[in-house]
């Protein structure tokens, strides 16, 4: 997805994700990370990127770890007190204005 993809996503998708599942507990202090999911894989028994901590794993009934996803960061959202929003997608971060806007820091 491209940079401009995900704050879109981001802007749609915020409110339905805190009437969902509170993901903002205090307005003017959070921090969002949303993940790639590219669907569950099996725990690799060698290494992706130097440690299998770089999966999270749901439990499993039978303990082989088959529903583990890699954790890989699409970006970062973090909320201040002044009402502005930070989204940092790679090495950019973009500002949301309290009145919605976004732009390039």
């Amino acid at each position: 997805m491209t940079t401009e993809g995900k704050i879109k996503w981001w802007l749609k998708n915020r409110e339905l994700l805190q009437n969902k599942s509170q993901i903002i507990n205090t307005p003017d202090n959070f921090t969002v990370i949303v993940m790639n999911f590219n669907g569950y894989e099996k725990l690799p028994k060698g290494t992706r990127d130097g440690s299998i901590d770089d999966y999270t794993c749901f439990d499993d009934t039978n303990g082989e770890h088959n529903n583990c996803v890699y954790n890989s960061i699409a970006f970062v959202v973090r909320g201040s007190i002044d009402g502005k929003a930070f989204i940092n997608i790679g090495d950019k971060t973009y500002i949301q204005s309290s009145d919605g806007k976004v732009s390039l820091k």
